[in-house]
């Protein structure tokens, strides 16, 4: 059995938007308050947004994926990412579920809008 590329395309595309499909239902069921004003059409372009951004971090499964969309509605942390949260989905040599455990801890913490500061003292004598 022979499958053509056209085959293949249309599987993947079909997947994709399976996907698509499941995760406006999660937004929905998850995240009322963010999906009431929003259209379906609305949110698959925020969901293609968020997969483009996973892309880029080499998250690919589908849990990650929706973690991450998860996350982002949650915390409402900025795009592009800050440059904390950005190494650290972007470690070598880590497991993407590694990556996505290590960014949801960080945002937890609160501790990448931390900046560091300058103290000056002085001491009188």
């Amino acid at each position: 059995m022979i499958i053509r590329n056209k085959q293949i395309q249309l599987f993947i595309y079909f997947r994709v938007e399976s996907f698509i499909l499941s995760t406006i239902e999660f937004i929905r069921s998850n995240f009322p308050d963010f999906a009431e004003d929003k259209s379906d059409g609305e949110i698959r372009s925020y969901i293609n947004k968020m997969m483009e951004i996973c892309k880029m971090y080499e998250i690919t499964t589908e849990l990650n994926i929706q973690k991450f969309i998860h996350y982002h509605i949650h915390f409402q942390f900025d795009i592009p990412l800050h440059k904390i949260l950005a190494s650290i989905l972007s470690e070598n040599g880590r497991a993407e579920g590694v990556r996505l455990e290590n960014f949801y801890l960080c945002l937890l913490s609160d501790r990448y809008r931390l900046e560091r500061i300058i103290l000056e003292s002085f001491f009188y004598v």
